[in-house]
């Protein structure tokens, strides 16, 4: 009897969910039925299925929406769609690490290895092969969508693990115009690598792919170049324009958690770079700090917390986060940027430490990036920073490179298309 009053209230919300209103109840009544309808084994479960992945990517998602769901089909093997429709859902998330732990028990599929390879490059976790991997997948299938979103797995592993003259050479010399590569993919290429070009061809690069992602309601994808799209604004010294995009996107897109987590870093980074600072932009930070998984993203994380603990003038904290970029290393994460911006702001701090020997440590380390890194624009900002030699107003880094610091954006620099079954 239960079943039947709550089935004839909440079903009606979930197929037809097209508002807020719509949608809250919807997701309410998703958290009461699936269990409901796994337990019974309600063949009603299948008819919301589809619900599921057309509602939820939509709203401001929250992990116990989905850990609800997944644990209350778990050990039922009759639901495997659904099962990998949340999985999907967990990758969007974020929730990287327990997407890992979960897959070993599907068996291949073009699905399950888009998401594999996603979260191995997200959590290069030791003993595994990531590069060796990934190339078996695309070595050993014959269907062409996997083959190609495989490749920006690929490009993603080199990105956040080779120097960036080893990635653009990837990118030039086999990307650009490989037949094995869809359109989609390409626009998904094209924006994570327009970190490596000028603002002009950047910009050119990122607007073509949001054009591109929203034309084929792709907003998963559209959402992340626009972030990706206010980033390059911001370092162009466009603050109020990169910040209306991140405020557009809060109120006229459905948020979810990860991309909220993204907003709130960069816009605090805004609030560092007009020396606006105070106990919430410590807290947005911090929050975001604890929302990312993977080591990359927290240490990106760390390195605006560390900015903005000095500007707050806590020291005791500072020296917390400064500990924590060095023992992280700088051997895993090779992208010159990375080190760019973990070099500069160690240098900052020990400033304030008054410790001349970390400073010459990392200004030593600057100097040894500077003759090896590709961008000619970023060795231009490095010159200025260990000799004075101002940029010229078209230089990329020319705004940012008035400041003793450097804080990190975040947003998808990785993104990739695992929207197909």
């Amino acid at each position: 009897m239960i079943t039947e009053i709550l089935s004839g209230y909440y079903i009606p919300y979930i197929l037809n969910a097209t508002t807020d209103t719509y949608n809250d109840i919807a997701i309410i009544g998703l958290q009461i039925l699936v269990p409901l309808y796994a337990q019974n084994n309600d063949e009603r479960i299948n008819k919301i299925v589809d619900c599921i992945e057309n509602i939820l990517p939509s709203i401001y998602l929250n992990e116990k929406i989905i850990d609800v769901l997944y644990n209350a089909i778990e050990n039922n093997n009759q639901y495997i769609k659904l099962k990998i429709i949340l999985l999907k859902l967990y990758v969007k998330m974020g929730c990287y690490q327990k997407t890992f732990d979960l897959l070993p028990q599907f068996t291949d599929s073009n699905i399950k290895i888009i998401l594999y390879c996603t979260v191995l490059v997200h959590l290069l976790p030791e003993n595994y092969n990531v590069e060796d991997i990934i190339r078996y997948y695309i070595d050993n299938s014959n269907d062409k969508d996997l083959i190609s979103a495989l490749y920006t797995c690929l490009l993603g592993f080199y990105m956040r693990t080779k120097s960036s003259k080893d990635t653009i050479k990837f990118y030039e010399d086999f990307c650009k115009s490989n037949s094995l590569i869809n359109d989609c993919d390409k626009h998904i290429i094209e924006k994570n690598v327009s970190i490596y070009y000028n603002t002009a061809d950047a910009k050119r690069m990122i607007i073509g792919a949001c054009k591109h992602f929203k034309k084929h309601n792709q907003y998963r994808l559209a959402i992340g170049s626009y972030i990706t799209l206010s980033t390059r604004c911001v370092q162009n010294g466009e603050l109020n324009l990169g910040k209306r995009i991140l405020i557009t996107l809060e109120k006229s897109w459905m948020i979810n958690e990860e991309n909220q987590a993204y907003i709130d870093n960069n816009l605090s980074v805004i609030n560092l770079l007009k020396d606006l600072t105070n106990s919430n932009t410590l807290r947005r930070l911090k929050d975001t700090y604890y929302f990312c998984e993977d080591p990359y993203s927290k240490l990106l994380v760390t390195n605006n917390l560390l900015i903005c603990s000095i500007k707050e003038k806590d020291y005791v904290e500072a020296e917390k986060y400064a500990s924590e970029i060095e023992k992280a290393g700088f051997n895993k994460f090779q992208f010159d940027d990375y080190l760019h911006v973990a070099f500069t702001n160690l240098i900052y701090y020990y400033k304030f430490a008054n410790n001349k020997e970390k400073i010459k440590l990392y200004t030593d380390k600057l100097y040894k990036l500077y003759q090896s890194c590709n961008s000619t624009e970023l060795k231009k900002y490095i010159l200025k920073q260990l000799s004075g030699k101002q940029l010229n107003s078209e230089s990329r880094w020319k705004y940012l490179s008035d400041f003793d610091f450097r804080p990190a954006f975040m947003g998808h620099w990785f993104i990739n298309n695992f929207d197909y079954s």
